[in-house]
């Protein structure tokens, strides 16, 4: 298995959601690097709750993306739910 992590995500207004965010990304790496082939990561995806990312699974690959987000305060973030974070090929 080959992850690339193809784009930054985009961070928050808030700290702490920026740290949970992060710790969710975090998870997703370990899963991916922990797991041997498509049935063991798709395994351990379909147990897991991601609140800040939503993920893809074909017959080859896997893909990350950051959920939708739209802050419209002083400063303004908008996540674009269409862009992918992560690439995962098997």
């Amino acid at each position: 298995m080959k992850a690339i992590i193809e784009n930054a995500v985009t961070y928050l207004n808030d700290d702490e959601k920026n740290h949970n965010m992060l710790c969710e990304f975090n998870e997703i790496i370990k899963v991916v690097n922990n797991s041997e082939n498509k049935l063991g990561l798709s395994n351990r995806f379909v147990t897991k709750y991601l609140r800040y990312f939503n993920y893809e699974i074909g017959l080859n690959y896997m893909k990350v993306y950051q959920k939708s987000v739209r802050t419209l305060k002083n400063n303004e973030v908008i996540v674009d739910p269409k862009k992918r974070i992560i690439l995962v090929e098997f």
